[in-house]
């Protein structure tokens, strides 16, 4: 997406969590004996794909000009396809 390697965006979104949420959620889980062996998922938010290319452009358009913009269009075979 930064660097123009994909030609369209997918029409969907995807879930997204800061890096240090999920450094706190292990660490959490290692605190305690519940959370020996066990595999936690981390996710914040979804975010649309045409949203976060946005906001790439909004903050780094100056440095990567070939940023991805285009969302590919609705084929009617995805049902994630405009969905949160």
């Amino acid at each position: 997406m930064m660097l123009g390697g994909m030609p369209d965006l997918f029409g969907g979104c995807v879930p997204i969590v800061d890096v240090r949420d999920t450094a706190n959620i292990h660490l959490q889980a290692i605190k305690v004996p519940e959370g020996a062996g066990k595999r936690f998922l981390a996710a914040q938010q979804g975010i649309f794909f045409k949203d976060l290319s946005d906001h790439f452009v909004a903050k780094y358009g100056a440095e990567y000009t070939n940023i991805t913009t285009k969302v590919a269009p609705d084929d009617g075979k995805n049902p994630f396809y405009g969905k949160v």
